[in-house]
């Protein structure tokens, strides 16, 4: 995933993946979108969290999933803004 990152920035690879996975990139003028940004299909970016239901979450899983919970909606707006939408 790394090396992928790091050979498509230099230009020896195409990368595949959703633009959640590439926002810093894009945003960085590492990465382009070759075929344009009218050719992103956006989609719902959701995270499934699980657990047993008969335990009670800790408070680190509480703050793990109010992270990840502000961190996508975070990575949904910058993309917002990256296609002009």
């Amino acid at each position: 995933y790394i090396t992928a990152r790091k050979m498509g920035g230099s230009g020896l690879a195409i990368l595949l993946g959703g633009i959640h996975d590439f926002i810093n990139e894009l945003e960085q003028g590492l990465v382009v979108l070759p075929f344009g940004p009218d050719k992103v299909i956006l989609n719902e970016h959701k995270f499934w969290l699980i657990w047993r239901s008969d335990l009670r979450l800790s408070q680190v899983q509480k703050q793990f999933i109010g992270w990840i919970k502000q961190s996508s909606a975070k990575d949904s707006e910058r993309i917002k803004r990256f296609l002009s939408l």
